[in-house]
């Protein structure tokens, strides 16, 4: 017989297709008792001697099932020809060689044939079914040697043919015939169905860090309608829809699926099978470790995934306008973003890669901080205020903030950008100060500074009020007062005529300017000092009693007639006594 396509495992295969003939002790269909096949037996008028070798035939006619199924017994006789098959159904036929009589041990050739036995279905794929069964291959009567009983001996072997060119999930009815000199044995028939094909086209319509939608298409049956499908993914459902939905996976883990076509009698198709990867939960807290102008050093955490060890990260940064500036993919939780502009907002995404399948995208904006001003000077301070003056930076910025304090406050002031000068009012004298400027960009809800620079100064005292000079009697000298300031003093210097007459770190205690001048008048200043910084009062005019300074003058006079005249009438009798002596000394002489 022409041999024809086989489904095996899904593929069509040429057609196996023969007959497993073997012999086989056969069972007495009365008594049950087996014979070796070829057995000589008694002599009897019912049985041959030699069998011989008998050609014998088959016929398989199937049909596919419509609504309900066909009575195949209405076709029965037509078991020899295909004549009269009904639309879908077909006739084979095939011969076989074998040792047989007629059954019953019948010499009649009216007798009918053995039908086939134990007819059954061991494989059924999805473009063919397997069919076995029996069928007598020598068969006798036996009498005994006093002709009072007969026994009905039989020998059977095994038949198999694969049935191909079938149509997936299709149910049909097999009926089995055995032809022996043109006569038909009784039908021996049984309904099997064809496994549904492979579903198509098996893909992932979404994905999700727990949940897993598939799809497919139905297979290219004629029945595919009326099929459902199984459905394996941790657990089976059985669904009437060519679309599926799990929920309660784990991120980031690969799940195997599986998906099979069913036709209404339960018989499954083989599995489409396919391995699928959640996505990955996208990182945690992205950060900025540490910043310059020029870099930007990003931290973030792995997610808590089953495989989170096995991740890349896909990493990109963008301008505020969506530019995308980078990329990078790395193993590690941290990488530093180079060569970026100052003052500049920048968009950093992170994502998850695990095997090619990407979580969504975490995402942080950020801000390089904006370049410092330059040349940061105090041009002037006094007790109240200060004025400042700076340079600009070469790079965007949003302002420019002015920062002080002391041991006991601070402030700060910001001044828009197009400044490059500022004053600041509102200070306490006696005060030592650090004064820190810096720019900064962003907006309230994102912004950075730059580096700062600082200056330290100390404002002026308050000069001293009330300042008096009072001349002492009977001496050449002042009393100075005054009142102190109520800020802080380092020391003061009381300045006389515009010199330094005396340092007093007390500026409460009294001062006495002694050795002036009579009749003249002096110019008195007190100079406050807080540190480095000073201020000098109002000057108050001062000048000596004129009597005291004439009575001194007189006295001083009187004083050196005296000296003198001591010193003269001195002289003159030292000179004296020195003329005594030498006349003395020449009239002592010899003459």
């Amino acid at each position: 017989m022409a041999s024809s396509p086989l489904c095996l495992g899904g593929s069509c295969h040429s057609l196996v297709l023969g007959l497993l003939l073997f012999l086989q002790l056969g069972q007495h269909e009365g008594q049950n008792k087996q014979i070796p096949a070829h057995q000589p037996s008694l002599k009897s008028t019912d049985c041959y001697e030699d069998p011989g070798q008998v050609e014998s035939r088959f016929v398989v006619l199937y049909c596919p099932l419509i609504q309900g199924g066909l009575e195949m017994r209405e076709w029965d006789a037509d078991c020899l020809n295909a004549t009269n098959l009904p639309s879908g159904c077909q006739r084979d036929e095939f011969e076989a060689n074998v040792c047989g009589f007629l059954p019953n041990c019948s010499t009649s050739t009216s007798a009918k044939l053995n039908p086939a036995k134990g007819l059954i279905s061991p494989e059924e794929l999805n473009c063919s079914v397997t069919l076995n069964w029996q069928y007598v291959i020598n068969c006798c009567h036996e009498t005994s040697r006093d002709h009072s009983t007969t026994t009905s001996k039989s020998s059977w072997t095994n038949a198999c043919l694969v049935m191909t060119k079938l149509s997936p999930g299709q149910e049909y009815n097999m009926t089995v015939y055995r032809v022996l000199n043109g006569s038909c044995s009784q039908e021996a028939s049984i309904n099997v169905t064809t496994r549904p094909s492979l579903v198509q086209n098996l893909t992932i319509e979404n994905r999700t860090v727990d949940s897993l939608l598939i799809g497919w298409k139905p297979p290219r049956d004629p029945q595919n309608h009326t099929y459902t499908y199984c459905v394996c993914l941790i657990d089976c459902a059985i669904i009437n829809e060519s679309l599926f939905l799990k929920e309660g996976l784990k991120g980031g883990t690969m799940y195997t699926i599986e998906v099979r076509a069913i036709i209404k009698s339960n018989v499954y198709g083989n599995a489409k099978t396919m391995n699928v990867i959640t996505a990955p939960n996208s990182p945690k807290n992205i950060t900025v470790e540490c910043y310059s102008p020029h870099q930007l050093s990003m931290a973030w955490k792995p997610p808590k995934d089953p495989n989170a060890t096995d991740y890349l990260y896909r990493i990109s940064w963008w301008r505020e306008d969506r530019t995308q500036v980078g990329n990078c993919s790395i193993l590690d939780s941290n990488y530093t973003l180079r060569s970026l502009k100052p003052g500049v907002l920048y968009l950093v995404k992170v994502i998850s890669d695990f095997s090619g399948i990407l979580s969504t995208a975490a995402e942080q904006w950020t801000l390089t901080p904006p370049l410092p001003p330059t040349n940061f000077r105090i041009q002037m301070i006094n007790q109240t205020m200060a004025q400042f003056a700076w340079v600009n930076p070469n790079s965007p910025f949003s302002a420019i903030r002015l920062q002080w304090n002391t041991s006991e406050a601070r402030g700060n002031e910001t001044y828009p950008k197009s400044l490059g000068q500022a004053v600041l009012y509102g200070l306490t004298p006696s005060t030592n100060y650090t004064f820190t400027i810096f720019s900064t960009a962003g907006n309230s809800s994102l912004s950075r500074d730059s580096i700062s620079l600082h200056q330290q100064a100390a404002t002026k005292p308050e000069q001293v009020s009330d300042l008096k000079c009072v001349p002492l009697q009977h001496s050449w000298s002042l009393n100075l007062s005054w009142t102190c300031p109520s800020s802080a003093v380092s020391k003061i210097v009381v300045l006389v005529s515009d010199r330094a007459w005396r340092n007093e770190s007390n500026c409460s205690e009294p001062v006495v300017i002694q050795g002036l001048q009579p009749a003249k008048v002096y110019q008195i200043k007190i100079k406050t000092f807080w540190y480095n910084q000073y201020v000098v009062s109002d000057p108050v005019e001062c000048s000596i009693d004129t009597t005291v300074a004439l009575l001194g003058s007189l006295l001083a006079v009187l004083f050196f007639l005296v000296i003198f005249c001591f010193l003269f009438f001195g002289f003159r009798r030292l000179r004296r006594t020195d003329v005594l002596e030498q006349q003395n000394t020449d009239m002592s002489l010899p003459r």
